[in-house]
This record gives C-alpha cells, sequence and structure tokens, in this order.
C-alpha cells in the first residue's frame, strides 16, 4: 500500500490520540520518525467494528471505521456505499483504514516496523479476519507481527497504567460481550508501563460463572485494588449488578474496548509479546459453540423476561 495523493484521499475525520483519548499533535506533527522507538501498525476488529492504529506507543493516529463517512450518516449511506463496492465488509474495511491512516501519515507500509493486532477472545469472524490481514501483510513484506490478547489490551485505557507512574500492583477484571447471554472473561495483574500478567487465562461462559472468577481473584490477590474493564459489564445485566455491589461503575468499565490504539498501546509495553513471523500470528478462540438452538434462545428469552418485568409483559401483550 503507497500512499495516495492528498486529492484522491477520501474526506475523513482521522483522530489522533494517546491511548487515553486525549487529543495529541496533528497528524504531520505526528514523531513517527523517531528511530529509538519502532513504528508499529496494529489492526483489531470488534463485532461490527475496526480500527487501526500507527505510532509508537507514545504518540499515534488511528482511524475507525464506525467514524469514516461511509457509516456517519446511517442506514442510508451504508446502502449508497454497498451499490459503489463498499459495502462494511470486515475484511475490505480494515484494508480501506490502512490505506487511509498511512496516506494520511504520509508514510508507505515499508516504513513499518512491526504489526500487531488483536488476537481475541472475540468473535470466531473478527478474530480470522484480523489474523488473516496482518498474516498476508507480514507474508507480503517481512514484517514481523505480534498477537496481544484483546483481554490484556483494555489495561491502555487505565490512566495508572498509562502514565507508569503508579508501581502499585492491580487487577483487572476484563469481560467482553460474547453474546448469546455469555461474556468473554479474564484476569491480569497490572503494574504501570508493563505487560498485564496473565492470572486468569481468557475464557466463555455465563455472567455467573465470570463472577466466580472474578471473586476467587480477588481473594487470592486479597489487598490488591481491582478495576474492571469490558463492555460486559455494561451489556449483560448480572455483571452489571455485581459491579455496582462491588462500587464500580459499569458504564466506566464498558466504555474499555480492544482498539487498534488500545493493542497498539499494550505491544510497545515493557515485557510484551516479541513480534515474529506470519506463521506466529495466530487467533486465539476459546469458545467451540457459535449459535443457540432454538430451546436455548427460548430459555435466554424467559430469563430476560424475568429479570426485566417490564419488557416480559411488553412481549406477552404482543
Amino acid at each position: 500500500m503507497q500512499p495516495r495523493s492528498a486529492a484522491s484521499d477520501l474526506a475523513h475525520a482521522t483522530r489522533v490520540t494517546s491511548p487515553s483519548g486525549r487529543p495529541l499533535q496533528t497528524t504531520s506533527e505526528l514523531p513517527l520518525t523517531e528511530p529509538e522507538r519502532p513504528r508499529l501498525l496494529a489492526l483489531a476488529v470488534h463485532w461490527d467494528d475496526c480500527s487501526v492504529a500507527l505510532g509508537n506507543g507514545e504518540s499515534m493516529a488511528t482511524e475507525l471505521w464506525s467514524e469514516q463517512p461511509e457509516r456517519a450518516s446511517g442506514p442510508a449511506a451504508t446502502a449508497a456505499a454497498a451499490a459503489a463496492g463498499g459495502s462494511p465488509v470486515a475484511s475490505r474495511d480494515a484494508l480501506l483504514l490502512l490505506d487511509r491512516l498511512l496516506a494520511k501519515a504520509g508514510v508507505s507500509l515499508s516504513d513499518v516496523d512491526g504489526l500487531c493486532f488483536a488476537r481475541g477472545p472475540g468473535a470466531f469472524t473478527s478474530l480470522r479476519v484480523a489474523a488473516g490481514l496482518v498474516q498476508g501483510l507480514s507474508l507480503a513484506t517481512s514484517i514481523p507481527v505480534a498477537g496481544i490478547c484483546s483481554l490484556a489490551a483494555l489495561i491502555a485505557h487505565e490512566p495508572g497504567w498509562r502514565s507508569g507512574e503508579d508501581r502499585r500492583a492491580w487487577l483487572q477484571l476484563a469481560a467482553l460481550d460474547a453474546r448469546m447471554g455469555e461474556c468473554y472473561f479474564g484476569v491480569h495483574l497490572c503494574h504501570g508501563g508493563s505487560h498485564p500478567a496473565v492470572v486468569l487465562a481468557p475464557a466463555v461462559g455465563s455472567p455467573a460463572r465470570a463472577i466466580a472468577a472474578f471473586e476467587a481473584a480477588l481473594a487470592q490477590h486479597s489487598g490488591t485494588r481491582p478495576v474492571l474493564a469490558g463492555n460486559g459489564f455494561r451489556l449483560l445485566p448480572e455483571l452489571a449488578g455485581w459491579a455496582e455491589r462491588t462500587g464500580h461503575d459499569p458504564e466506566l468499565a464498558g466504555a474499555r474496548v480492544p482498539t487498534a490504539a488500545a493493542v497498539l498501546a499494550v505491544a510497545a509495553s515493557a515485557g510484551a509479546p516479541a513480534p515474529g513471523p506470519a506463521r506466529s500470528a495466530l487467533p486465539v478462540y476459546v469458545r467451540d459453540k457459535i449459535a443457540l438452538d432454538v430451546g436455548e434462545q427460548l430459555a435466554n428469552a424467559a430469563a430476560r423476561a424475568l429479570s426485566d418485568p417490564k419488557a416480559g409483559a411488553a412481549r406477552t401483550a404482543t
């Protein structure tokens, strides 16, 4: 992918941020050529959105598909994009974002020192798309690639980790919505500026199973400050209720998602996995079953009706 001219580039909003989301300098001023810090290109595909990031771990430019003009005006714009050959297909979206980001930064793919991607856990198709794309780029260019745990990447949203000033350990309890009433969950022991250490390897299961795992980890690390992260705490009522009962804000936890910017920040941290050849870019699957049968769907609907009487009454009335 070679940089296009500015005239050929579609009008779009490039977000130039630190891992915290705070604005940094304009893209043209990004210190993307500093020789002492490798320039990384990151990719994350998460359900119906994907993002890319380019930077050195301290400064970066990002693109999110959900913020592109093809998606900005709702279904009508998406239909128009589809008619023009631009339907929201993750593999094509990600390549488009990569092209736009490199063009905006004024660099080519050959100027990139390393690739990284969110390797899961996550949706089966999302993980396959991300892994396949970085494998293809790595094979074509011999650029090494590193896979970053999607749950570990959530730590990039924690101010104490970004600054590296707080050396006290804390536990990240992570839960991402896995659909079908389940979540992907895991626990990491974290220190400022360092790659998170696995306490509980990524798993998938019911909110009750995740809560039991979280409470066991907290008991094992008594006195260690917990931090909640992931949209599972916002989207799954049982997890949201547990978060509130333990003094946490489920909305704040739910805003933490494994974007490409978060993946890049963690990939650039001390102790992060060393990049390797294309064949090492493997996704992490933790779910064998990808759909509910009819009986399970009915049981889930009944459970939701019991947890939300108003919604159940409305469904009964219809």
